[in-house]
């Protein structure tokens, strides 16, 4: 569907960048053949940057809104995910010069900072670090979609730039 928009010329209210959407533009675009310096720079900088060009003509007609899932990493980063957490801090500075660039076009952009969520790819990422995985502590999806949501409905008076969230006990 993303690739016929971008061809279609369709308005747009809403775009989200995040490392799943990041697959999908990667095979729909056919971009896997970018020079990156390091594997992330791909899923989680240049994918999220091409959609949000390609689709901006459409977002800024309907006057939409553009979400971009981070990581906590982008602002507090930590040992040894170094090169992880200077991905993310990328994708933080996009987001927000391209706030800077299109608010004036009635574009709002949003960057949400979801602690550890309950999320196939976390439990990997505690069996990686040989922790027990309890995702009953973690945050679950639906915090966050509810988050975004709420922040989305907001009258136009308004604009929420970037939300952190994180599990109230902290498993790590």
């Amino acid at each position: 569907r993303v690739g016929t928009l971008v061809q279609s010329e369709e308005a747009l209210d809403l775009g989200a960048a995040g490392r799943a959407i990041a697959r999908i533009v990667a095979d729909l675009l056919r971009l896997r053949t970018c020079s990156s310096p390091h594997p992330t720079t791909f899923p989680h900088v240049r994918a999220p940057f091409v959609l949000t060009q390609s689709l901006l003509h459409m977002l800024k007609h309907r006057k939409g809104q553009i979400v971009f899932i981070n990581s906590p990493q982008a602002v507090q980063p930590s040992a040894p995910v170094g090169f992880y957490a200077a991905s993310q801090h990328a994708l933080k500075a996009i987001a927000e010069v391209l706030r800077q660039e299109i608010n004036e076009a009635g574009v709002r952009v949003l960057t949400v900072y979801p602690g550890r969520t309950a999320t196939p790819r976390m439990k990997a990422i505690y069996e990686r670090e040989g922790s027990a995985y309890e995702p009953e502590v973690l945050l679950q999806a639906d915090d966050v979609a509810s988050m975004v949501v709420h922040s989305l409905k907001l009258p136009r008076t308004a604009e929420v730039t970037a939300i952190h969230i994180r599990p109230m006990k902290k498993s790590y």
